[in-house]
């Protein structure tokens, strides 16, 4: 058990998840479904869209658009960890500023363990 008194536990547990093979295997993935979504939004989601009704237009866009969104913050947050594990950036700077990505992943590590939340709207 990590000493979690100690300032840098926090630190600990990011830089060992950011060099394990499960980052490595949730990396590859991750980024694979952010380049498959771009590439079906970009052509055949595009095409398929101008058969919608207008109003069913609108809430496919509105929809993309989040979706896009939410795939470029998890982007984000993995190019994050990889610099951690690549030692561009050290583990505290990950969490602070504009790399702490509080809402993006709906889990936070405590002295406990790893505690996770309800996302809105979803099923408890």
């Amino acid at each position: 058990m990590r000493d979690t008194k100690s300032p840098d536990w926090r630190d600990d547990v990011i830089q060992d998840f950011a060099r394990s093979e499960l980052f490595e295997r949730t990396f590859q993935e991750g980024m694979e479904l952010v380049e498959e979504t771009a590439s079906y939004l970009d052509g055949e989601g595009r095409q398929e869209s101008k058969l919608l009704s207008r109003n069913a237009a609108l809430a496919y866009a509105a929809e993309s658009m989040r979706l896009t969104t939410r795939l470029m913050q998890v982007a984000s947050w993995l190019l994050v960890q990889r610099a951690v594990r690549e030692g561009d950036m050290p583990a505290d700077a990950a969490c602070e500023g504009e790399h702490a990505h509080a809402n993006l992943i709906p889990c936070t590590i405590s002295p406990i363990g790893l505690r996770c939340r309800t996302l809105p709207g979803s099923a408890g």
